[in-house]
């Protein structure tokens, strides 16, 4: 829901740029113009260097509380600004909240499901939810800014649909982070039995303010930088989240310049996206029955991350830069018939989600409990091109052309997809080096012999409890047949007696 949330606000200006244009007297061609969704990924950017290793600490819920209040008070602050710069401040604060649930809902899947085929159907689903805001907002708000109602009441939309989903996400969001719920027991088991000596691992490491604060901004760059496989796929999925938000500048330039679309007809366009998405769901449905049925002719050959994530990045990179291609020299002259360019939408939206899908899954397997600063890094690198590339778009377009110029996207997009590629080659040698990944392997080793040596002892708790019921069996058995046998000696001693 909050995902949902995050993406509808961050593009729900697009096809309210005109209106906000006038409003605040910006001219036609200015940078200006770009801004009111550019700023709010900047917020992407900033946010999760924080708020995915602050999550390691102090626990997901009050992340994504906290981070959906402050989304919630910059939004309506976006939505009655008086000027552009106040306007342009509360969008970028409210990008802040925003980018909270983008950045550690990957790990918060990693935290419930050890199951990665079911972990990926939530991400699938997650990534799916990504994309429905982005693609319907432009009608929306097209339509919207173009009636009585104003571009304001469009920011008012995503409000109150945010609005909904409060008691939900404030009331019911549960911790997911096993470190910080063993912190939980240990200071409730303090509380309920007065022993200050049970103390849970987190207590033991230094929760300093500044180390947090060092942590939590180190970890994300630290792992940008020296993990090849974060370093990599953030800037695969920098240029294709950057394209698809570059296309809230390329589409109106195309169908509203070539084909003279009304603000909320060009905003239909991205439909076709949506429709490519909804059809990349089957198909990660399609590749899990696969290996599950692989799964159960060879138990003994388990995937590696690689096989089992990536074949479909490799799948949707390839109809994600061909559909490019399409759009471009489709939509050049404007001659074309106008649904031939929106149609490549639809290999378009199936791509990105697809490579989305593949990508998060796998940072996510490869990293297990440590994904989070690397959700953070990728969630950072992925939004710095996704708010800067629609800036480029205006000029871009105008230099080269709309055939060539999304030939130049095209083309970047040929030379990342093997990104994946190079992956399913060299991942392993690639996991053998990291020490993120060592320390992953190291981890599950320990709780593999902890969760022995608790089955060992539960065991023998279990042989010793039989044991003793036995015992107390026999005793009581003995007991029983010496009783008898008294009895019998009283009745014999008293007929003879009798007798007598």
């Amino acid at each position: 829901m909050q995902v949902t949330n995050s993406t509808f606000t961050s593009s729900i200006t697009s096809g309210a740029s005109p209106y906000i244009a006038d409003e605040f007297n910006i001219p036609v061609g200015s940078l200006l113009r770009t801004l009111p969704i550019s700023v709010f990924l900047v917020g992407y950017i900033i946010g999760p260097i924080a708020m995915g290793p602050l999550s390691e600490y102090y626990g997901r819920r009050w992340m994504i509380v906290g981070g959906f209040i402050w989304f919630m008070i910059w939004g309506i602050g976006s939505a009655v600004a008086p000027t552009l710069e106040s306007f342009l401040i509360m969008r970028f604060l409210c990008g802040l909240g925003a980018s909270v649930p983008l950045t550690i809902v990957g790990a918060i899947y990693a935290d419930i499901w050890d199951d990665p085929q079911l972990r990926g159907r939530f991400i699938a689903i997650f990534c799916a939810a990504t994309s429905v805001g982005p693609v319907v907002t432009p009608a929306i708000s097209g339509f919207v800014s173009a009636s009585r109602l104003g571009w304001r009441f469009s920011i008012w939309v995503a409000i109150m649909l945010a609005g909904v989903t409060a008691i939900p996400i404030c009331f019911y969001a549960p911790e997911t982070f096993g470190p910080v719920l063993l912190l939980q027991k240990a200071k409730r088991l303090r509380k309920e039995t007065g022993d200050d000596f049970i103390v849970a691992p987190m207590e033991l490491d230094n929760r300093k303010v500044r180390t947090i604060l060092a942590n939590s901004f180190a970890t994300p760059f630290k792992m940008c930088f020296t993990e090849a496989i974060v370093g990599l796929s953030s800037l695969y999925l920098g240029l294709v989240y950057g394209t698809f938000y570059l296309s809230f500048q390329s589409y109106p330039i195309i169908f509203m310049g070539k084909y003279g679309f009304s603000t909320g007809l060009s905003g239909l366009t991205f439909i076709s996206m949506g429709v490519g998405s909804v059809f990349s769901y089957p198909a990660v449905l399609a590749w899990d029955s696969y290996l599950r049925r692989y799964t159960r002719l060879h138990p003994n050959k388990p995937f590696s991350p690689e096989f089992r994530r990536l074949p479909i990045a490799c799948l949707g990179g390839t109809t994600f830069f061909l559909s490019l291609f399409w759009l471009g020299w489709s939509g050049n002259s404007g001659k074309v018939h106008w649904m031939v360019p929106v149609a490549s939408g639809i290999p378009f939206g199936f791509g990105y989600v697809l490579v989305f899908i593949a990508v998060l899954n796998y940072i996510t397997d490869a990293y297990g409990v440590y994904s989070a600063g690397g959700l953070a890094a990728n969630s950072m690198v992925r939004s710095i091109f996704g708010a800067l590339l629609p800036l480029a778009a205006g000029r871009m377009y105008a230099a080269l052309g709309v055939g060539t110029a999304t030939s130049v996207l095209g083309a970047a997009a040929v030379v990342l997809t093997g990104v994946p590629f190079l992956f399913l080659k060299f991942g392993d040698r690639i996991r053998a080096g990291s020490k993120f990944c060592q320390k992953l392997l190291e981890l599950k080793a320990h709780q593999a012999a902890r969760d022995e040596r608790q089955n060992r002892e539960e065991k023998e708790e279990a042989a010793a409890a039989a044991s003793a019921a036995a015992s107390a069996a026999q005793s009581t058995s003995g007991l029983s047949r010496t009783s008898t046998i008294a009895d019998l000696d009283l009745e014999k001693e008293g007929g003879r007696v009798r007798g007598e």
